[in-house]
């Protein structure tokens, strides 16, 4: 039960296998999330790409990223394959709450399982989003930021699909959740109100606030140790996304 809270040419590596069904002790389940899982928007998906290989041959079918659908990208990078195992059964059980979402591969060196999550079927829970961050995590999120509501609309659908996949292994799998930034990130308060059971990891490759002090402020490494987080924050007016990168 969900909580109310709550193009390059292919390589020629064959696509992964369907996951196998879970069993008791079985070995964890590792999902990655990224803003830039199969969306070529910036350079963490330099990052994501140059990693797979490796990773795909640690964890095999135990490991899946989690990235927006993306109209552009999907059609080049992204094989569908008929939802099957632990993950693809959540992204089934997504589905009937009414969030599109397409399960297969993403057609990188490794060929890793990926989830792609429809933004346009979660924006109608923004209002919702917005009022529980508030209430909860006092993070308050304006709402003329188009790119801001659409992080938050994909947050809410990592939320539940992680939800529906621990549900579905209680007692069974482990799974841990690898986050990169704060666009993948804003899920992560709520997973803890809801005392999610599984292990979250957060990556900040350089943080949006860092970004902005370093271009604006002269001698900027001189300054680093008086900066006051917060303040400086509001002065770039970047509170909500400073406050999904804090500890």
């Amino acid at each position: 039960m969900i909580p109310p809270s709550s193009a390059d040419p292919l390589d020629p590596v064959s696509p992964a296998a369907p996951l196998p069904r879970p069993r008791v002790g079985a070995d964890p389940l590792l999902m990655e999330v990224a803003w830039e899982a199969c969306n070529q928007v910036g350079g963490i998906y330099t990052v994501l790409r140059s990693k797979v290989p490796a990773m795909s041959t640690r964890w095999a079918n135990r490991y899946c990223l989690v990235g927006p659908y993306n109209d552009k990208s999907a059609p080049v990078e992204f094989e569908a394959q008929p939802p099957e195992g632990p993950v693809g059964n959540a992204v089934k059980a997504l589905r009937e709450l009414g969030v599109g979402a397409e399960y297969g591969c993403w057609l990188v060196s490794g060929r890793p399982h990926i989830v792609l999550l429809h933004l346009g079927d979660l924006r109608a829970r923004l209002g919702d989003i917005k009022y529980r961050l508030w209430t909860d995590h006092g993070i308050s999120t304006p709402g003329d930021d188009a790119l801001l509501n659409d992080v938050l609309a994909f947050g809410e659908g990592v939320r539940l699909l992680l939800t529906l996949l621990a549900d579905a292994e209680a007692g069974r799998r482990k799974i841990i959740a690898h986050f990169h930034e704060w666009m993948a990130g804003s899920c992560i308060p709520m997973l803890r109100r809801d005392r999610w059971p599984g292990t979250t990891v957060f990556t900040t490759h350089a943080t949006l606030l860092g970004r902005y002090l370093a271009m604006n402020t002269p001698a900027f490494y001189d300054h680093l140790s008086f900066f006051d987080a917060e303040q400086e924050a509001k002065n770039f007016n970047v509170q909500a996304q400073h406050n999904f990168q804090k500890p």
